[in-house]
């Protein structure tokens, strides 16, 4: 039996994934995907296509545990699986550290001076 929370819950952490599964399609290369126009992260100035992949690799090598854990949530939700309120409730707080960690370092690098040429 679902509670109104554990819905909303589970609406955010679909939403969370497309964010997260976007940065995982743009450090794999997919021309398709841009870290600038897929997320509504706080991003002062655009990145460029390059810089962006770099972000997203080392970002994906670095949390690909967490992210491996969080597909396997959104999958069990999206399959429509059981999945215990308290589980989902640590998820969605992973996939939004996730989230945050990644803003983080997309608005160190944007706000970062240019090199003296």
């Amino acid at each position: 039996m679902s509670t109104q929370g554990s819905w909303e819950l589970k609406e955010k952490l679909l939403a969370d994934w497309e964010k997260i599964s976007a940065v995982v399609d743009v450090a794999g290369g997919n021309p398709t995907r841009s870290l600038s126009r897929d997320l509504s992260l706080p991003v002062s100035s655009p990145l460029s296509e390059e810089t962006q992949r770099s972000i997203a690799r080392r970002w994906v090598s670095i949390f690909d545990d967490e992210i491996r854990t969080v597909m396997l949530a959104r999958n069990t939700v999206a399959h429509a699986k059981p999945i215990s309120e308290e589980s989902l409730r640590a998820v969605v707080g992973l996939a939004d550290d996730l989230l945050k960690t990644l803003g983080e370092r997309l608005t160190n690098d944007t706000q970062a001076p240019a090199p003296a040429g």
